[in-house]
């Protein structure tokens, strides 16, 4: 004999495919936004941790005071310390040897030695000359110089900070037109040039020269904009990275920076260990070579390259808790509309139950319809989230981050994130709400009586008018419900003030529409 609730199930969804139709475009939407997410996320960190070797990104820099002689960089590079007893011993006799005559120089050169005694022990006391834990670090030394001056265009003002087309280090990824081949030309940063209004072919007013757009480009070390490190948060449309000829650099009547980076061809240790020992020994190596130091940053610690990973990190966290959220509010939605079914129908599953029904199938009776609207929402939401909605979340990317060229990978974590769990999530609620309503006996689901708990004990109310006590006691018995729409219009309110709070809405509609 064929399973009469067959027939319920394909009844059920001809009369309220409305209903089911709204719950699975919000479903869809959602799974597909943040399998979209998940996936773009996932590609875009893996390309910029791979992109850090394609570029040869610096592993940090330093800046001097005075440009480094070819001396001092193999001093640096050699990653020991230098001997700053020696140093001051060498200053100061040369300072005797120049000004007091040759029979009272023994004298003073005694004399001389407690006071290099004396700054031998700050300098130990300010280096750290006896850290027994240092270890060389041996780096090659690449120049990397650069200026800053102002960058109009249209009446608006920037700050550009110029570098020469680097080749040895912090390569850049052309994302369109080309690097500078003439000397009135320049490559600037994609992201600010999006910001900016800037296409390929304008013309910049860099200082007091005209340069024009050559390209646009993302430098694997400013994938944020940050011009300093201690800034709050990066600028992408007052600061700008440019990129030009040797000549036309030269030609840029600014001050220098004379700005070196490195590379450990054999890290020892951790990166902060191995950045303290660099440090360490470059101390010393410019303070015996008179130079001084302006500027230290390794690369860990630099935002500029740090921060857009982390920050993109942290999104996967925070979608997938809204996700798990969502699920679960979509869920409990789905238990209650079951549970008033099954009120309603309670006489027909007492009579099925009498028949020889199990309650293990009408368990599985009454969850079929949820299971494949959550199905059907993961299957296409995660359809969507790797074709149309991908594209969305790029270009949201792109406008926040300075990034290279992105290829998309598949993700299993997000097939498991925007699928598995919301299944499971799915069939966990409903699955034991639905349990706990089908424990009753025959009989009750016949007579309608389908309450399991006692009378609550009611709260006396004497005081006020009647029409007071009506409501009170409306209220008072309406708590739970009044209670779970609270929760629900909270969290609704948390995640439109989130979006609120980002400039991102508009830019979803208008992508969507140019997509």
């Amino acid at each position: 004999m064929r399973n009469p609730l067959q027939k319920r199930i394909v009844r059920e969804l001809r009369t309220e495919w409305k209903k089911y139709l709204v719950v699975s475009v919000f479903m869809i939407l959602t799974i597909g936004f943040v399998s979209a997410i998940y996936v773009t996320n996932g590609s875009m960190l893996a390309t910029a941790k791979n992109s850090q070797s394609i570029y040869y990104l610096e592993d940090g820099h330093f800046e001097l005071k005075k440009k480094a002689s070819a001396v001092l960089q193999k001093k640096i590079a050699s990653g020991e310390k230098a001997d700053i007893k020696a140093y001051y011993q060498k200053q100061a006799y040369k300072k005797i040897d120049a000004t007091i005559p040759e029979a009272d120089r023994q004298a003073a050169y005694k004399q001389a030695e407690q006071e290099i005694d004396s700054e031998y022990q700050k300098a130990i006391d300010k280096y750290d000359l006896n850290d027994s834990s240092f270890i060389a670090q041996k780096v090659k030394i690449y120049p990397n110089f650069f200026k800053e001056t102002t960058e109009k265009i249209n009446h608006k003002s920037s700050t550009i900070r110029i570098y020469t087309i680097r080749k040895s280090i912090n390569r850049a990824c052309v994302m369109e037109g080309s690097l500078p081949k003439k000397n009135n030309e320049i490559a600037i940063d994609r992201m600010h040039a999006d910001n900016a209004g800037i296409k390929v072919g304008d013309t910049l007013k860099i200082g007091h020269q005209t340069f024009i757009v050559s390209g646009l480009v993302a430098n694997v070390d400013y994938t944020a904009l940050f011009q300093k490190n201690s800034d709050v948060m990066f600028d992408a449309l007052t600061f700008d990275v440019g990129l030009v000829t040797n000549r036309a650099f030269a030609s840029i009547d600014t001050t220098i920076h004379y700005n070196y980076a490195y590379k450990f061809t054999n890290q020892k240790g951790s990166n902060s260990k191995a950045a303290y020992d660099f440090l360490a020994a470059l101390i010393t190596q410019t303070e015996t070579n008179n130079n001084k130091i302006e500027d230290f940053l390794p690369a860990y610690i630099n935002q500029a390259i740090q921060f857009t990973q982390e920050d993109m990190g942290s999104d996967r966290a925070m979608c997938g808790m809204i996700l798990y959220i969502l699920i679960v509010v979509m869920a409990f939605i789905f238990a209650i509309t079951i549970s008033s079914t099954i009120t309603k129908e309670a006489s027909v599953i007492g009579t099925l139950r009498s028949l020889g029904y199990t309650k293990k199938e009408l368990w599985n009776h009454f969850m079929i319809m949820p299971m494949l609207v959550m199905l059907f929402a993961c299957c296409i939401g995660n359809l969507l989230g790797y074709t149309i909605l991908k594209n969305v979340v790029v270009q949201l990317y792109y406008n926040s981050y300075s990034l290279p060229t992105y290829h998309t990978l598949f993700s299993w974590d997000a097939f498991i994130q925007t699928t598995a769990v919301p299944l499971c999530l799915m069939l966990v609620i409903d699955g034991c709400m639905i349990h706990k309503k089908l424990q009753l006996s025959p009989l009750s689901f016949l007579r309608n009586d389908l309450s399991k708990a006692k009378q609550p004990h009611t709260i006396p109310l004497r005081h006020g008018s009647f029409m007071h006590r009506i409501r009170a006691r409306v209220f008072l018995q309406n708590i739970p419900a009044y209670l779970i729409l609270f929760i629900g219009i909270f969290f609704v309110m948390l995640m439109l003030s989130i979006a609120m709070g980002y400039q991102t809405p508009c830019r979803i509609i208008k992508t969507m529409f140019l997509l």
